[in-house]
């Protein structure tokens, strides 16, 4: 076998092709276990290359698919055309997606690619067959036994609502619903009626309704979405939220509280959770500006105007320098801006990065130095005592803005912890009493009548 590896991979050719045949014999067993046939001897790969650079790798499967290379996703990192299995090195699985790191996660990755042939082989070649990408890619999960720990049981409500859905957002579920289904009938026969417009309804009839009134956890969603809400039918602008939680998390204290307000006033709004799955650098960005791109097709949106808290106010302030047309304006409450070593929020980079940056990194996210003349207004607020984010990644910020006179309004209020949010009785902090928070942080609230106003003028 035919192995290419890149020059600086840990790799060697001898570790792959033994994650290969480990993976091979995993896909082969399962399909003798569950009766499927599988190929015959003759040789399913015959050559394996392995890509330290995810631009290398998208623009193979742009070729092969048709497509720009860069509406691959950055968590894709195996497939197999043809006779060939491309891969990208099992440093990179892990950086770019780090919750499917489990025990033989990298002889996982490439079981799915096989347990892909594998249903394809089932239907003679015939893709067209599939069914739904729940379906499709929920099988080959469940070949590979990936995800095995990932997620907890699932009641028949989390079932259908994972089953009805269009997209890859439940992705870490599907194998466990596939697992929950062979209680209910054979791989076979789902493989059979997979491709009928009524698989969906099948299932669902397949499945015991639960009718308890107990209270269910929420799914936990491995993918980052936008969640939208409109108002009304009506094109309008729009408010794109960014909620802090120094890229580790996205708070629900900045994301449904600060949308209703700004609901009320007649906005649109959509909340961008976009730390369910943890993306690095430069891969979020990469992420954001599809998303921004959709939002910009949306016939009931007129303008955007981006909100940004703490780290979600430099992921805000980053699209804006990177798409300014398509924003009216934005808004940033107490944003991280800067690398300056006294003034960083160390943290938030190690977040977004997964590890300790380099020198010519911290120069690449220290976003003051990015502002340009023509950039959108902007309104920017901060408390001079700020502990966590210093008020000096607003102070550098504003420097920059009138060295290129971009218009700006700040505010710097004198007293005032990290996170405030709206500084009402809607986003108090855990443990703390809503009408106390309220009274305590009043002097801050006025940010919001204050940032509309300053919108209203432009």
């Amino acid at each position: 076998m035919k192995i290419t590896l890149p020059s600086h991979s840990k790799l060697s050719s001898a570790s792959v092709e033994r994650h290969y045949f480990e993976a091979l014999k995993q896909v082969k067993d399962f399909a003798k276990i569950n009766g499927l046939p599988f190929f015959s001897d003759t040789t399913i790969v015959e050559e394996i290359v392995v890509f330290d650079k995810h631009s290398d790798y998208a623009q193979i499967l742009s070729d092969a698919r048709r497509i720009p290379s860069d509406h691959i996703n950055a968590t894709e990192c195996a497939t197999i055309i043809d006779s060939s299995l491309y891969l990208m090195t099992s440093e990179y699985y892990a950086f770019i997606y780090p919750q499917g790191i489990e025990p033989f996660s990298y002889q996982k990755l490439i079981a799915h690619e096989l347990a892909h042939l594998l249903h394809l082989n089932f239907l003679n070649n015939d893709s067209t067959k599939t069914g739904p990408t729940w379906f499709y890619e929920g099988f080959a999960s469940f070949v590979a036994n990936q995800f095995e720990h990932a997620v907890g049981e699932l009641s028949y409500k989390h079932i259908t609502q994972i089953i009805n859905s269009k997209t890859r957002t439940y992705y870490m579920y599907f194998p466990k619903v596939i697992k929950e289904l062979i209680t209910k009938t054979s791989l076979s026969n789902m493989l059979e009626k997979a491709s009928s417009d009524q698989f969906v309804e099948w299932v669902e009839s397949l499945l015991e309704k639960d009718d308890s009134t107990k209270e269910e956890q929420s799914l936990d969603i491995r993918e980052n979405i936008l969640e939208i809400q409109y108002i009304d039918n009506t094109k309008r602008d729009l408010v794109l939220i960014l909620p802090g939680g120094g890229y580790q998390h996205t708070s629900p204290r900045e994301s449904k509280p600060v949308a209703s307000v700004f609901q009320k006033r007649g906005y649109h709004s959509a909340i961008y959770q976009y730390r369910n799955q943890l993306l690095r650098h430069p891969f979020l960005m990469e992420e954001g500006i599809k998303k921004v791109l959709e939002l910009k097709k949306d016939p009931l949106i007129d303008q955007i105007i981006i909100i940004g808290f703490s780290a979600g106010g430099h992921f805000a302030l980053q699209l804006l320098e990177k798409l300014p047309s398509s924003f009216k304006a934005g808004i940033l409450c107490y944003p991280v801006v800067t690398t300056n070593s006294k003034y960083i929020h160390t943290s938030s980079f190690t977040n977004l990065f997964g590890r300790k940056l380099l020198r010519e990194e911290l120069k690449e996210v220290s976003l003051e130095h990015f502002v340009f003349k023509g950039m959108p207004p902007l309104f920017i607020w901060h408390t001079m005592d700020d502990q966590v984010v210093k008020v000096e990644n607003a102070i550098l910020l504003l420097n920059e803005l009138r060295k290129n006179d971009v218009l700006a309004e700040i505010h710097l209020f004198p007293t005032g912890p990290h996170g405030l949010s709206l500084a009402d009785e809607t986003t108090p902090f855990d443990g703390e009493n809503p009408l106390e928070f309220k009274h305590k942080y009043s002097h801050v609230s006025s940010w919001v009548n204050l940032a509309n106003t300053f919108i209203d003028t432009l």
